[in-house]
């Protein structure tokens, strides 16, 4: 972390100095006992935070959690950044939608792309197991897999050089940013 962080910029649910605090050694507590990750990935990027990320490079595996070949399925909130993950890495989607733009991404998913389904409402062990087992070994899930790799394929080829993202970047760099520099200079 950077130098001279104080106590109070710490996330409140372990900003104490109590070492019997019960968060605290409960969260400890919990790390502790997890085996090192396969991966772990960070919202941010090098020049924002280089110090705390070179730190973490140093004890931890490289960036790829959803597109291991252990995971059938991916259970979500249904947020922007995990639904288009998740879509790029080819792997279906059981989607557990709150608040925002969940619910929009959640029917995306289940009607227009093909490659989630819902969790809803108050869930019980039964039916979410059979919603597990369906989209991991059912019909339904076979499907979701099938179409999750085409999406991927869609996803690989939108990113590839001269391609749609790189085209429409550079369209929003020239257009928008060096346009109003020019009319600020």
């Amino acid at each position: 972390m950077c130098d001279s962080v104080r106590l109070r910029d710490f996330p409140s649910f372990i900003r104490t100095t109590d070492r019997d605090d019960v968060l605290l050694n409960f969260l400890m507590h919990e790390v502790e006992r997890l085996a090192l990750p396969d991966a772990v990935v960070l919202n941010t990027f090098d020049d924002l935070e280089r110090p705390a990320l070179d730190a973490m490079r140093a004890i931890l595996p490289p960036e790829k959690v959803i597109e291991h070949p252990a995971v059938g399925v991916f259970l979500t909130h249904s947020g922007w950044n995990s639904t288009l993950e998740s879509i790029s890495g080819g792997v279906p989607m059981l989607s557990w939608p709150f608040f925002a733009d969940q619910q929009t991404n959640c029917r995306y998913k289940r009607t227009e792309w093909g490659v989630g389904m819902e969790i809803g409402g108050e869930v019980r062990r039964g039916e979410l197991a059979a919603t597990i087992r369906e989209a991991t070994e059912g019909e339904k899930g076979r499907e979701m897999r099938r179409r999750a790799a085409e999406w991927k394929e869609m996803a690989a080829r939108a990113t590839l050089p001269g391609g749609p993202a790189e085209t429409n970047l550079t369209r929003l760099i020239d257009e928008v940013l060096l346009k109003r520099r020019n009319n600020k200079g």
